[in-house]
C-alpha cells in the first residue's frame, strides 16, 4: 500500500496498514500529480495506492486521467482521500466518471479507517452503485446553486487565534444590514458551534437540521445537512473553513466558492503563515483581510503582497465578532444592492417592533452566558 502524500495526512492509513500485516510507504507531495508518478512506479506492483487529491493544484479531470494511468501502470485500485468533500464537488464526480469508485471522504479518524476497511474488504464493490446514485450531474451543486440564486462565501484564516470566525460573523452581520438573508457554516474541527451550545443562550436549536440561532444568526454545524440547508431560501452561505495550517483543512472545496476570504496576519508570528499562502500556487482570486494589522503598516504589506496587494485589505478593530463594526472592506470584497431602505420602508408601517429587530441585529444583542454555578 502506498500513500501519495505526507505522514502528517496519512497516518490512519499507515495504522491500518501496520494492523492489517500490508507493507506500506508514503510518497511526498506534489503540486502536480504527473511529477508524483515515477516516484509511486519506483515502489513496483501494489495492491492500493491512496491518492491525497488535496495536495494537487491541477483540474480535476487531469487529476482522474493521471489516477487511472498510474495505478493501471502499477497494477494497483485507487483509492481516493478527499475528507471533507461532498459527494457532489467536482473532484469526487469527475473521479467517479472514470469509473474510481474507493474514496475517503470522513474528516474523524476512526470514521477514515472505517472507509479505507470498506475499500479493501470490497464493500464499495458490492455497493458502490448504491453509495453513489445519489450523486447525479443534476444534483450538482453548481447547477443547483444557479437554480437557487444564491452565493457561498468561503472564510479561512491562515494560522489559529487570527480572527476567521470573527470576520465569518462581521460579513454575515453586514449582509444582513444590506437586507439579505445570510447564514454561518461551519466547516472545521474547532467545536465553536458545539461549545456555544454548551456554555451560551442560543436562542433555538434544532438536532435534525445541526443548527442554533444566536444573536439571530443560524449556525449550522451538521457537514453531512449542508445540501439540505442550501435549499432553506437564505440568499448567502458563509463558510467557516478554519485554518490553513490545518491537516484536515479542505483547499479544493474552499476554492470553489464564489468569493474567498484568507484572514492573514503581519504579527513575526504570523507572517510566516501568511507567507505561505501568499506564494502558493494553489490560491488564485482570494482576498485578504489583515486582523491586529495596523494601517501605518500598509507600506510594508504591500512589499509582502507583492501583486495580491491589490486584493488586500486591512480590518478595523472588532472587539465583539457579533456587533457590527461599520467598514469599507466589505463593502469592497462582497458589493450588493442595499435592500435594507425598502425593507425598512415596510417595517416602519409595521412600527415599533419592526425598528427593534433591526437594532438588536446591528448591537449583536443577546444575554450571553447560561447561568452556572459559581465555581
Amino acid at each position: 500500500m502506498i500513500f501519495a502524500g505526507n505522514q502528517e495526512r496519512g497516518y490512519f492509513s499507515e495504522e491500518f496498514a501496520g494492523k492489517n500485516g500490508l507493507d506500506f510507504a508514503y510518497v511526498g507531495t506534489y503540486p502536480h500529480i504527473a511529477d508524483q508518478t515515477n516516484d509511486i512506479l519506483r515502489h513496483g506492483k501494489q495492491d492500493y495506492t491512496i491518492f491525497d487529491v488535496d495536495t494537487y493544484i491541477d483540474e480535476a479531470d487531469e487529476i482522474a486521467d493521471q489516477i487511472i494511468r498510474i495505478c493501471r501502470a502499477n497494477n494497483s485500485k485507487a483509492i481516493v482521500y478527499a475528507p471533507g468533500y461532498m459527494l457532489e464537488s467536482a473532484m469526487i464526480m469527475a473521479l467517479y466518471d472514470k469509473g474510481i469508485t474507493y474514496f475517503i471522504t470522513a474528516q474523524t479518524l476512526s470514521s477514515m479507517k472505517d472507509q479505507l476497511e470498506k475499500c479493501i474488504n470490497g464493500y464499495y464493490d458490492a455497493n458502490g452503485i448504491e453509495e453513489f446514485k445519489v450523486i447525479q450531474r443534476e444534483e450538482n451543486l453548481e447547477e443547483e446553486k444557479k437554480n437557487l440564486n444564491i452565493k457561498l462565501i468561503g472564510v479561512a484564516g491562515a494560522c489559529k487565534r487570527i480572527g476567521t470566525t470573527t470576520h465569518a460573523m462581521q460579513i454575515i452581520r453586514y449582509l444582513q444590514l444590506k437586507g439579505y438573508k445570510a447564514c454561518y457554516i461551519q466547516m472545521n474541527s474547532t467545536k465553536y458551534v458545539s461549545n456555544m451550545l454548551e456554555w451560551f443562550n442560543v436562542e433555538s436549536q434544532d438536532e435534525e437540521i445541526g443548527r442554533i440561532t444566536y444573536s439571530e444568526i443560524d449556525h449550522y454545524y451538521d457537514v453531512n445537512k449542508i445540501q439540505d440547508v442550501l435549499r432553506l431560501g437564505y440568499d448567502y452561505y458563509v463558510y467557516d473553513y478554519g485554518v490553513n495550517c490545518d491537516v484536515n483543512f479542505n483547499r479544493v472545496s474552499f476554492m470553489e466558492k464564489d468569493i474567498k476570504i484568507f484572514v492573514v496576519g503581519a504579527d513575526p508570528t504570523e507572517i510566516p503563515y501568511t507567507y505561505e499562502i501568499v506564494k502558493s500556487a494553489f490560491y488564485d482570486d482570494v482576498k485578504y483581510i489583515f486582523n491586529f494589522a495596523a494601517k501605518t503598516d500598509a507600506d510594508d504589506l504591500k512589499e509582502l503582497m507583492g501583486d495580491k496587494y491589490g486584493s488586500s485589505f486591512i480590518a478595523e478593530f472588532i472587539p465583539d465578532k457579533y456587533v457590527y463594526v461599520p467598514t469599507e472592506i466589505y463593502e469592497k470584497i462582497i458589493p450588493v444592492t442595499d435592500l435594507s431602505a425598502e425593507q425598512n420602508k415596510t417595517k416602519k408601517r409595521k412600527g415599533f417592533f419592526g425598528k427593534k429587530e433591526n437594532e438588536q441585529i446591528q448591537k449583536g444583542y443577546c444575554r450571553r452566558y447560561k447561568k452556572r454555578e459559581s465555581i
